[in-house]
């Protein structure tokens, strides 16, 4: 049978070590559960900021809406004046740098014209007046020495086409003589007799040979014939070309003087007039800047109002989204719908802040008052070991009620406490046995 002091040994040896694991779990708890209570402390402070924030601005928006009115229609109808008075603007800058453009153009077109004719083109027509002259010449000489080619090559064609009659006469003398029964030397010799040439095998043999020769040579002859005749027709065409193109540059030059002449005329009043035309661009952009920062002052006091009622609006679309209202209600309408719901996380903030409190403040004091109870009972202190016991079974009582309601359910320290108050009361009542 287990003696008193053995149970209180019991229950004080099992109170020290729940008391350790007491006070470290009571450590982590809170480590553990302050952030949900931070969570739902921020979720109730972040609504009701909202709301506080939608309340205020919706007051600034009723407050301010007539005079916010009358200075944006005020605004709107001065910035329509501006952007009207800007495009003209616009319009004359555009206009002003085509202008200028234009004159800068002419300008140096007149520069080159100007150069262009100050004796190079006078001189260009002359120098090619000459070399078509030139020309002319060159072909004047080749045309006579292909008419005289032409010429020689008509006189020597004849002279082979006479000897080529000749050659076929005596062929056909002696063919006939032979085939009357002369011999082919009685042949020749008659031929040649009526001939008046002393005619053998051998003169006509040559005579073939020479014939075929200029036979040969007639083609080559033609051939550089026709060269020498295009390249006659090719320096004419080039030439009359030359002549229209002499013809078309002279007219060019005239008509390049007249026109020089026009855009010395055009550019000569061209640096005061675009003068006169920038300063007066220059003059409305200076006024136009002035007009733009009054409106971007007047633009900056209207951002204020519009700022906030653009606050208002997402506030309002953040309220119905969560389902307190729609797009027809009014703020004030959707603020009271809203406001029970800010009750309603005011009463989970309270409810989770004093049970965090209750439950890990009677935790720690539970096992405070437990530990201060058994190190007085060491001290044979038992009277107030006892009361300190009782108030840590207390305290622990109160944690573990406290942990009910905040949902983590916490009952180490109401142990170690109850088994601290055992063993204390077994101490105030030994065994006699012991």
């Amino acid at each position: 049978m287990i003696s008193k002091n053995q149970w209180r040994v019991i229950a004080i040896t099992l109170a020290v070590a729940l008391l350790v694991v007491s006070f470290l779990t009571g450590v982590m708890g809170i480590v553990d559960n302050l952030g949900s209570v931070k969570e739902t402390q921020g979720a109730y402070t972040d609504f009701r900021d909202e709301l506080d924030a939608l309340k205020e601005n919706d007051a600034f928006l009723a407050e301010g809406k007539a005079e916010y009115d009358s200075a944006k229609s005020e605004y709107d109808s001065e910035y329509a004046a501006y952007e009207d008075e800007y495009g003209k603007f616009e319009d004359a800058e555009l206009q002003y740098n085509k202008d200028v453009l234009e004159y800068n153009t002419q300008l140096i077109a007149y520069s080159a014209g100007k150069n262009a004719l100050g004796g190079s083109a006078d001189s260009a027509v002359s120098e090619g007046k000459s070399k078509l002259d030139e020309g002319w010449k060159l072909y004047n000489e080749g045309k006579a020495a292909y008419d005289a080619g032409v010429a020689e090559f008509e006189s020597r064609k004849q002279e082979y086409e006479k000897g080529l009659s000749m050659y076929e006469y005596l062929l056909n003398a002696i063919e006939a003589l032979e085939a009357s029964g002369m011999s082919h030397d009685e042949a020749l010799a008659a031929v040649g007799a009526q001939a008046g040439i002393e005619l053998s095998d051998e003169y006509i043999a040559q005579m073939k040979a020479g014939i075929d020769s200029a036979q040969a040579l007639i083609p080559e002859a033609e051939a550089k014939l026709a060269e020498g005749k295009a390249q006659l027709d090719a320096a004419y065409e080039q030439l009359m070309l030359g002549e229209a193109g002499l013809e078309t540059a002279e007219t060019k030059l005239a008509e390049a003087n007249a026109q020089l002449n026009s855009m010395r005329s055009s550019i000569a009043g061209g640096p005061a007039r675009l003068d006169a035309q920038g300063q007066s661009v220059s003059e409305s952009k200076a006024g136009l800047d002035e007009r733009k920062a009054e409106l971007d002052a007047k633009a900056e006091e209207l951002s204020v109002y519009e700022d906030v009622s653009e606050k208002v609006s997402r506030a309002r679309d953040k309220l119905i989204d969560e389902g307190f209202g729609g797009s027809d209600d009014s703020t004030e309408q959707l603020i009271s719908a809203a406001g029970a719901h800010e009750a309603q996380l005011r009463s989970e903030y309270l409810k989770s802040i004093i049970s965090f409190i209750l439950t890990y403040a009677g935790h720690l004091l539970a096992v405070a008052a437990a530990t201060a109870a058994l190190l007085l009972l060491r001290k044979n202190r038992l009277p107030a070991a006892l009361r300190l016991s009782v108030i840590g079974v207390a305290l622990g009582l109160i944690s573990v009620i406290a942990s009910i309601v905040f949902g983590d359910l916490d009952t180490l320290a109401f142990a170690a406490a109850v088994l601290t108050a055992i063993g204390v009361g077994l101490s105030a009542a030994p065994d006699g046995n012991e």
